[in-house]
């Protein structure tokens, strides 16, 4: 692994664990033993070093969704892994309005790369489920799929709808937007890996 990409894994795990506002770039030189000068020779500004983090994050937490949705039987339990496997991450939520706090412009470009991109899947996802016979035809399809989106980069528009039960309300969530067939399948197969 070459420096700049150390630097950008061990600062982006100081970033995820203490929050963008308490690591200062001192913190990040002492932890990875090396000069603040040498990481302003690798990143002209702690913006851009914390651009590069935050990218590395979004583009690992995206794979990460890939493969868990790569295992699914069909969209049904492809939403509940990628959602289960969200709430072992609730720190990215933190760390996104964080950033759109102190970072808006950055924020704004994190959320135009990956946001989007990820609104677009699950847009898409909601589609082939109403294909598959499992999602009701009649849905705001753009409503679930931002709503989704949401809860998955952990927004707090998406913290106003959920309750203390998250998983419960994720199932009956899901339950409601199902035709009989969907919800067949979640009674039969989630609601066992639940």
């Amino acid at each position: 692994m070459d420096t700049r990409s150390y630097v950008i894994e061990e600062a982006s795990k100081l970033f995820y664990e203490n929050g963008i506002k308490a690591v200062r770039m001192d913190d990040i030189a002492v932890h990875c033993s090396m000069s603040k000068r040498t990481i302003y020779e690798l990143f002209e500004s702690r913006e851009k070093l914390l651009e590069e983090c935050t990218d590395s994050m979004m583009s690992r937490l995206s794979t990460l969704f890939d493969n868990i949705a790569s295992k699914a039987q069909n969209v049904l339990e492809e939403f509940w892994l990628v959602f289960s496997a969200s709430f072992d991450k609730p720190k990215v939520g933190r760390l996104l309005r964080e950033l759109s706090k102190l970072y808006p412009a950055l924020a704004k470009k994190m959320s135009e790369k990956h946001y989007y991109q990820t609104l677009d899947q699950n847009h898409k996802k909601l589609q082939k489920g109403v294909q598959e016979g499992l999602i009701l035809s009649q849905l705001d399809l753009d409503y679930f799929a931002v709503t989704f989106t949401n809860y998955i980069f952990g927004l707090p528009e998406a913290e106003k709808f959920v309750p203390a039960d998250t998983k419960t309300a994720i199932m009956i969530y899901m339950r409601g937007m199902c035709t009989e067939k969907g919800r067949e399948f979640i009674d039969k197969q989630l609601l066992k890996i639940a």
